[in-house]
């Protein structure tokens, strides 16, 4: 939580202010804003004629994980690759967070 922001939890814009694209408890952030109502007030938030959009793309809200996912795979946890060419890779403390299958493999 950045300081200053009376909704509880929400970022912060330069000059202080709530972003006005993140909604919800959660910090929903929205696919963009439809400035010219090109898609149609159906689509944006409350129903308004100009605005932000109601849906999203699950990677735009999980964007910011996948770059500290991926190092913490590739730099700290243990990797083990077994007999069939799959790659475990385990946390310090034994437990298996991801299974790869090998590079080009088909679905069984």
């Amino acid at each position: 939580m950045i300081r200053g922001c009376p909704r509880v939890g929400k970022p912060l814009r330069l000059d202080g202010n709530c972003l006005r694209d993140i909604y919800g408890d959660k910090g929903f952030l929205t696919e963009g804003i439809d400035w010219d109502n090109v898609v149609g007030s159906q689509h944006h938030v409350s129903g308004a004629q100009f605005g932000a959009i109601q849906y999203t793309e699950p990677l735009l809200n999980n964007l910011h994980i996948v770059e500290p996912t991926l190092n913490y795979l590739e730099r700290w946890a243990i990797r083990r690759t077994l007999k069939d060419g799959r790659t475990e890779f385990y946390d310090h403390e034994g437990n298996l967070l991801a299974t790869l299958k090998p590079t080009g493999a088909a679905e069984p």
